[in-house]
């Protein structure tokens, strides 16, 4: 354990992003102080890079710069988390146990291929919804001309599906397979973890249900048409145990000091990632 950072991380973040809400509840559970920056697509861009040093690499959110000591840029959801277990409060539990660091990277490793599925299944949704592209657009643009932006927000959306193609593969297999698998550990847990205390795994897993059906606006908050496209009739039915365990983890261990509101989410969020 080392002495709490005095100077806040920088934390820069899409609100309702699974990948950015993973790396948040991290960050709280730590009890470390950070700032927020919250990401507009494609406007974030140049600003996000020169603040991460990132000039020619793909760009992902969420990104933390922690500027005491030695400057560290963290540039994914695990370096985050890992990163805020590591600077924990003193009272605050560990995440990251050592005897199970391995099982914890596998099942990130799950989360992660799973998240790629469901973003690209949810995708038509959101192409077919208009209500959603107009919430993509920038707030600076008064609603009553959006219509006339739409053209930009169907860009993103063409943008971020080339951006984060599949590998070849049978995705409704892994997809399926990935989800009994939690199913199953789950089931045979004695105290409702993946492993024998809470840790990052089940923050991890917990968030991937975001993109199957995403839960209260308490701590991810979506407004109406983001929340509709996000459901997945098929797997919001097959999978009503494993949403409830989700919901389970959050009552036990979601806790944020300032919780934010639909206003302030934008809505694309399930598109960024790491």
């Amino acid at each position: 354990m080392v002495t709490p950072t005095k100077t806040p991380l920088k934390f820069v973040f899409f609100p309702p992003s699974p990948w950015s809400e993973r790396a948040r509840w991290a960050l709280d559970h730590s009890g470390v102080t950070y700032d927020t920056i919250i990401f507009t697509p494609l406007i974030s861009n140049a600003y996000v890079r020169w603040l991460s040093r990132n000039i020619s690499q793909k760009l992902t959110i969420p990104v933390a710069i922690d500027n005491n000591q030695q400057k560290t840029i963290l540039r994914d959801s695990f370096e985050i988390a890992e990163h805020s277990n590591n600077i924990r409060l003193s009272d605050r539990e560990n995440i990251f146990p050592k005897e199970h660091l391995e099982e914890i990277i596998q099942w990130h490793k799950l989360s992660e291929q799973l998240l790629d599925i469901l973003r690209v299944r949810a995708n038509p949704r959101m192409k077919n919804s208009k209500a959603l592209q107009l919430n993509n657009l920038p707030p600076i643009i008064p609603d009553s001309i959006k219509p006339l932006f739409l053209p930009m927000s169907r860009y993103a959306l063409d943008y971020f599906e080339k951006k984060y193609p599949l590998p070849p593969g049978d995705h409704q297999k892994t997809l399926i397979d990935g989800l009994e698998k939690i199913r199953e550990a789950i089931s045979n847990s004695t105290n409702g973890y993946l492993l024998d205390q809470f840790s990052f795994a089940d923050i991890t897993i917990a968030v991937v249900f975001q993109a199957i059906k995403p839960g209260e606006n308490t701590f991810v908050p979506i407004e109406d048409a983001t929340r509709e496209c996000w459901k997945d009739p098929e797997l919001s039915q097959r999978y009503k145990d494993l949403l409830q365990w989700r919901d389970s983890i959050y009552e036990k261990h979601r806790t944020t000091a300032e919780p934010l509101t639909v206003s302030k989410a934008p809505s694309t969020a399930h598109l960024h990632n790491n």
